[in-house]
């Protein structure tokens, strides 16, 4: 979704954030809070194209990119600790 700020800035929404949402959409359309994949997408402000993607098996962008970084996730985490 294309949001934009009063000064006509696209906003970004960071990736921590993103993922908590698809992780919301997931859950809501699993236990059954969202009927269809368009209401949880709406609902949570996940793109349908990362939920359709993630539904059928894809991997979300940090994952499928993650062997171009020079850090494991877990030395990555322990340095921001």
């Amino acid at each position: 979704m294309g949001h934009h700020n009063r000064s006509g800035e696209k906003e970004t929404v960071p990736n921590a954030v993103k993922d908590q949402n698809l992780a919301k959409a997931l859950a809501g359309l699993k236990d059954g809070t969202y009927a269809r994949i368009r209401q949880a997408s709406k609902s949570t402000g996940t793109s349908r194209s990362a939920l359709v993607r993630h539904l059928n098996g894809g991997l979300t962008c940090c994952e499928a990119n993650q062997h171009c970084q020079q850090l494991s996730p877990d030395k990555e985490h322990a340095l921001v600790q």
